[in-house]
């Protein structure tokens, strides 16, 4: 079943909710995947191992808040966390091209990615409660939910692309960061601009209830832990790899991600109705398999050599990324359904999880790249297999 969002205002809060989702992920994505291993290592000769470290502090700070933060959002809803995260990250990036060299540099720069996961944290519950409150039933929120994941995606796919062209152009390694500068002011003004949805008014006339997260979610924690610990193993290295193995330029890395993310917002609808059509279970464990489809010769790759192509590398994108799409918009969507009062502290809760899942993952990558290229594509296949299987189990399946 397709049916339209129930009225002209509802729509115009999707179109903002939409654009205010992309601007964030290429922003942070620019900022923390694209340019700041680079510039860590080349313009401030730090290790990768402080890479691991420093965005490993952006993960931990936004995953022991998420859930602070969502209920924050249940209380006032969406349009001050938002504000309030793109003013952090203002300063974050700010601060971390004017920082001068100084004995404490690494400690700062692990400092300032702290702070980008408190804007964060402000943000993305806030965004998906945003999603959630628009519709107004579960086929609808899978639709928005849809469309503010494929945002997420085709996000950090194009920060590869800007924050290499960035990069190269100029011949600086931080002109990756002016850029996510720029689109965090960009945010400032979209959310300034949105005005609060009126199903988000709605929430605020209501006390939300209290006592953190339902006990239901927990289940929904534990998945996610698995799943986004799979996908944060390769997460820090994502762009040190082609450089390293390949000898490729930035520039070169963003061309070889470019289509894979057009590929990706090209099919983003069709995926969307797929998913509409097979209900949120099916579809998201379809999507569970195609992602762990997709994970297979990567891992391969630490064994086989004939794995080890830059064809290989972006064309497992495609099921990984294709997976994502059909299985997280049908996740959310269920999470949000498990307690109407709760669905920001829920959403918080089950992404914090998610977030100490690639907090434990991301830096564990880095330290198996410097063994092997393509190790931490092996614990990506672990994960997602445990994560498919615990899925599948009875208590995830409809009633």
């Amino acid at each position: 079943m397709n049916q339209p969002l129930p009225s002209s205002r509802s729509r115009v809060n999707v179109g903002w909710c939409i654009a205010v989702a992309l601007i964030a992920e290429i922003a942070f994505a620019t900022l923390n995947l694209s340019t700041m291993p680079v510039y860590l290592t080349q313009d401030r000769h730090l290790s990768e191992r402080w890479v691991g470290i420093a965005l490993a502090g952006f993960l931990l700070s936004e995953t022991l808040l998420k859930s602070r933060f969502g209920a924050w959002a249940d209380r006032i809803g969406p349009q001050r966390p938002i504000l309030t995260g793109a003013a952090l990250g203002i300063f974050t990036t700010a601060c971390t091209i004017l920082m001068p060299i100084w004995p404490g540099l690494a400690v700062s720069m692990v400092a300032l990615r702290l702070i980008d996961g408190v804007a964060a944290a402000m943000i993305w519950p806030s965004v998906f409660l945003w999603a959630a409150s628009i519709a107004s039933d579960e086929v609808e929120r899978q639709k928005v939910m849809g469309w503010v994941n494929t945002c997420y995606l085709v996000g950090v796919a194009l920060a590869f692309p800007l924050g290499g062209f960035a990069n190269d152009l100029s011949r600086w390694t931080g002109a990756g960061i002016v850029a996510s500068g720029v689109l965090f002011v960009a945010l400032a003004g979209l959310a300034l601009g949105s005005g609060r949805s009126e199903s988000s008014k709605r929430e605020e006339k209501s006390k939300p209830a209290s006592g953190g997260a339902s006990s239901e979610a927990w289940p929904y924690m534990l998945v996610g832990f698995l799943i986004f610990a799979a996908i944060g193993f390769p997460s820090f290295i994502a762009k040190l790899l082609p450089i390293k193995v390949f000898q490729i330029s930035e520039s070169a890395v963003g061309a070889s991600v470019l289509p894979a993310a057009l590929g990706l917002a090209a099919i983003a609808g069709p995926v969307s109705k797929l998913g509409e059509k097979l209900g949120a279970y099916r579809a998201m464990m379809l999507g569970l398999a195609l992602s762990l489809l997709g994970s297979i010769p990567l891992a391969l790759a630490t064994i086989v050599s004939g794995f080890q192509t830059l064809p290989v590398l972006v064309g497992c994108a495609l099921p990984l990324g294709v997976g994502f799409l059909l299985a997280m918009p049908a996740w959310y969507a269920r999470v949000a359904e498990i307690d109407p009062e709760r669905k920001g502290q829920n959403l918080g809760a089950v992404m914090a999880a998610q977030g100490v899942g690639a907090v434990v993952a991301g830096p564990t990558g880095t330290w198996l790249f410097e063994q092997s290229p393509y190790s931490p594509f092996v614990g990506t296949f672990v994960l997602l297999l445990i994560g498919t299987a615990v899925a599948s189990t009875a208590r995830f399946r409809p009633s």
